[in-house]
Order: C-alpha cells, then sequence, then structure tokens
C-alpha cells in the first residue's frame, strides 16, 4: 500500500493516450483494503476499463518482455 500505485494511477489519468491500460501485478493480501482503496482512485479518476489487476505473475521475466512500459512505484 505505501509502494504509491495511487501516484500511478493519477499519472495515468492524466496522460494524453486514453489507450494506455495499466496492469497491475500484485497477490490479493490481506483483507483486501488495498486493493478496493485502489478501486476506489480508479473509480474517482475515470480509470474504468484502463487498469486490470492481475494477482499473481508465475513468469515476471514473460510479463516484462510483452509490456510496452514497466512501472514499479516507490515512495521515498
Amino acid at each position: 500500500p505505501g509502494k504509491g500505485h495511487d501516484v500511478l494511477l493519477r499519472a495515468l489519468a492524466r496522460m494524453e493516450n486514453r489507450q494506455a491500460v495499466c496492469l497491475m501485478l500484485a497477490p490479493e493480501e490481506g483483507d483486501g483494503r488495498w486493493r478496493r482503496a485502489l478501486l476506489r482512485d480508479v473509480a474517482a479518476l475515470g480509470l474504468e476499463g484502463r487498469v486490470r489487476f492481475v494477482g499473481y505473475a508465475p513468469d515476471m521475466p514473460v510479463a516484462y518482455m510483452i509490456a510496452d512500459v514497466v512501472v514499479a512505484p516507490a515512495r521515498s
């Protein structure tokens, strides 16, 4: 939750390219509060259909190869 995914969503909302899609590769942890909070952000920013949550990627090297851009948000 503290990595900055909310910042990534705000950046996506500001992009001129409205065709860009963000896949969030992260397993569901705990009680699901983190994902629900991000889903609220997605709705508030009008990003429905442009953000998809993928729980687990068994082959990350392949995920990196097929991506146009890889973002690993982090708060410093």
